[in-house]
């Protein structure tokens, strides 16, 4: 499987959207300023890939949900969507110095995130487990993974439960919180999706966590070898934006509603198979703490 966390690669503009704002600042580049000027190009820091959120090896970034979805936004809001195809570590603190307007990478709205920046809840997910299928009646939930060697990926909310469980994390007031005290998971962390499925393939690890959507395409893809378990939580996935830039987060929320009520939406998670990811318009707020 190709690379989650690759090396950042030439920005390609989803969609060509005429200019209904005023142009960009002096210097020519995009900007998370608040100002009635803001820019008409936003630039998005994306990590490839995450399938279903973000599809292919990154050179082309206008497959998978997030960037289909950001492209029907766009075209609502008069926005130019250029995606950056970056490292997922750096992608929340580039945006808050102001190098991305927009962060948007399969991010769960949580903790130390939605303190860093303002969210606009783009979907919904379970966060999970990839298992052998021999291991289906061992391995339920994260709790049972008390002493296991298991993958996870570097920054994600996976690794952070993984912390709260062996009690190494304040406890967040999940269920699993400090279950693993005396007997951690014996997590193994990777920078890219490439390296989790292989420690699973070639036995070092008896477990993978993920979303319950990217779980699922691999279980889709194994012949039967894997299977994912009920999901342990669940969590918002989310637009992020410098904290400072509510007025850039009001226009996307209006565009981001016309989305769903015109059908686009749904059209685009049904092309992934992913209806069960859906959010209402109720659900579409600008998230502030």
């Amino acid at each position: 499987m190709p690379i989650r966390h690759s090396v950042a690669v030439t920005a390609v503009s989803l969609v060509a959207v005429a200019s209904l704002l005023t142009a960009c600042s002096s210097s020519g580049t995009s900007t998370a300023s608040s100002s009635s000027t803001a820019p008409t190009t936003l630039t998005v820091g994306m990590s490839w890939p995450y399938e279903p959120w973000q599809v292919g090896d990154g050179t082309d970034t206008t497959k998978g949900i997030e960037p289909e979805l950001l492209a029907a936004i766009g075209a609502k809001a008069g926005y130019t969507m250029d995606i950056q195809n970056v490292d997922f570590t750096g992608i929340i603190t580039g945006t808050q110095a102001g190098k991305y307007d927009l962060a948007v990478s399969g991010l769960g709205i949580y903790g130390e995130r939605l303190k860093a920046l303002n969210f606009i809840p783009d979907a919904k997910t379970g966060y999970t487990m990839l298992i052998d299928a021999a291991d289906k009646a061992t391995y339920a939930t994260l709790t049972d993974l008390c002493g296991v060697p298991t993958a996870v990926g570097s920054g994600t909310k996976s690794a952070t439960d993984v912390e709260v469980a062996n009690g190494t994390k304040d406890n967040d007031g999940s269920s699993y919180a400090g279950a693993c005290k005396d007997n951690p998971i014996q997590a193994t962390v990777f920078d890219d999706q490439a390296g989790q499925d292989l420690a699973l393939q070639t036995g070092k690890v008896k477990a993978e966590l993920l979303t319950q959507q990217v779980a699922q395409g691999l279980a889709d893809k194994s012949s039967g070898k894997y299977v994912v378990a009920e999901p342990y939580s669940f969590v918002n996935f989310g637009i992020g934006m410098t904290k400072t830039n509510t007025e850039l987060g009001d226009k996307l929320v209006t565009a981001f509603k016309a989305v769903i009520a015109d059908g686009t939406y749904a059209q685009i998670l049904a092309k992934y198979g992913q209806e069960s990811a859906a959010l209402t318009e109720s659900d579409i707020v600008l998230q502030t703490k």
